[in-house]
């Protein structure tokens, strides 16, 4: 076994300073671990009409009617802008703005060949 340390009877193993560095990757390895499995967990479990998964990561909207039109867009990719309004209970100009939003963050795309929407985001029901 190599030997580091100071001369004459005081010695330290190489194999002391590598079970320290084991100590402190098992810790960091450990809390990875937990993280993950927590995430994973959570993922699979979490649901509701407000829960939404984009790129790995929970999405929390502050507003309700973000939540109402993705919904309403999940169950009915053809619908208009106007139903939407109609339907959340916020004026059409709201509706754009909210809509200009979620395409800007890449929630959502609006198909050009039939008008459909796409929704890049991920409901957790």
């Amino acid at each position: 076994m190599q030997e580091i340390g100071l001369k004459g009877r005081h010695h330290i193993p190489l194999m002391a300073k590598t079970c320290k560095n084991k100590g402190q990757f098992l810790t960091y390895f450990t809390k990875l671990f937990v993280e993950e499995v927590t995430y994973n967990i959570r993922f699979l479990t979490e649901r509701g009409n407000n829960v939404w998964w984009f790129d790995g990561e929970r999405v929390n909207f502050r507003s309700d009617s973000t939540s109402k039109i993705l919904n309403l867009m999940y169950a009915a990719p053809d619908i208009t802008i106007q139903k939407l309004s109609n339907e959340v209970g916020i004026n059409v100009a709201a509706v754009n703005k909210q809509l200009k939003q979620l395409t800007t963050k890449g929630y959502i795309q609006r198909v050009e060949k039939d008008g459909t929407w796409r929704l890049i985001i991920t409901p957790s029901v």
